[in-house]
């Protein structure tokens, strides 16, 4: 693109007016190609925003190369912030420790899925993970039962585990190899599902998490509040393995840069298989709240 300098008959640099100021925010001042900022925009109009972000800017994947193409900005939603005494609360994780842990704080209403939250990081055990849960949950507006400092206590023997027990309090479906982190959650008070419930067919398993990004004509039932970046940045970018005849197999790119994308999807992944009933999927077996 030629730059946009107001010398030899170009326009000068339109800054927020600028259809392209998203991308651009004036780097195109200092551009050195030869396309008019015309021709750019009216090509920009012309295609939709994933081929433009893909094909032409190359800052995200082809959309027949990524393995959760159904996920757009139609999931990423402000409605998909907590609210109070509604539904059901989950816990969705992929730990490790080298490796990233990506837990997804999630809130089920009436069959839809809304993550209002991500707790992500490497390099901290199992209880360091389990007790900032623990934190967010008790930081929740609406939140009634023990102070951080008393569950500290509580588990340590010093006082009773509360009666009632907390309304706002989740259960949690995750990771199945991460057999300590799931006895760190119900040593914590949170039930979590056994790796029965969890384990299963990866392909399997990105089906139902597909179903439930976008189902029929547009049926969304995971939503992620703008809060969770990484979240957001994991859908859009995790891609399938190229084969030699320019298709794409069903499993992700071993590749080390799309292996960081992983732990945002399998998180949520891990979660959808175990309630896949929810979503009208039958196959496997039981996915009840009951552990």
């Amino acid at each position: 693109m030629e730059p946009c300098d107001g010398k030899e008959g170009r326009p000068d640099c339109d800054k927020e007016a600028c259809p392209l100021w998203k991308w651009c925010e004036g780097r195109a001042v200092n551009a050195d190609g030869w396309r008019s900022r015309d021709e750019i925009i009216g090509l920009y109009n012309r295609v939709g925003i994933d081929t433009w972000e893909a094909q032409h800017l190359c800052i995200k994947p082809d959309a027949k190369a990524l393995i959760y193409a159904p996920f757009s900005r139609a999931n990423v939603t402000e409605e998909a912030e907590y609210v109070p005494g509604v539904g059901h609360l989950w816990v969705a994780y992929d730990w490790g420790f080298t490796d990233p842990t990506h837990i997804a704080l999630i809130q089920e209403d009436d069959g839809i899925f809304y993550q209002f939250d991500e707790l992500t990081g490497s390099n901290r055990s199992e209880r360091e993970w389990v007790r900032e849960i623990v934190k967010r949950f008790v930081a929740l507006e609406g939140y009634e039962g023990p102070t951080f400092e008393e569950w500290e206590a509580i588990w340590l023997g010093r006082k009773p585990w509360p009666q009632p027990w907390p309304e706002a309090w989740p259960e949690a479906a995750g990771d199945p190899s991460a057999v300590q982190f799931r006895a760190e959650l119900k040593e914590h008070g949170i039930g979590a599902a056994p790796a029965a419930k969890v384990k299963h067919n990866v392909e399997e398993g990105q089906d139902v998490l597909r179903a439930a990004l976008l189902a029929g004509s547009d049926l969304r039932r995971y939503l992620v509040h703008p809060r969770c970046l990484l979240t957001i940045r994991a859908f859009s970018n995790y891609r399938a393995r190229e084969l030699a005849d320019g298709s794409f197999d069903p499993r992700p790119d071993p590749d080390p840069a799309n292996h960081a994308f992983s732990h945002g999807c399998d998180a949520a992944r891990y979660l959808m298989w175990r309630l896949r009933r929810t979503l009208g999927i039958t196959s496997g077996g039981s996915d009840d709240h009951d552990n």
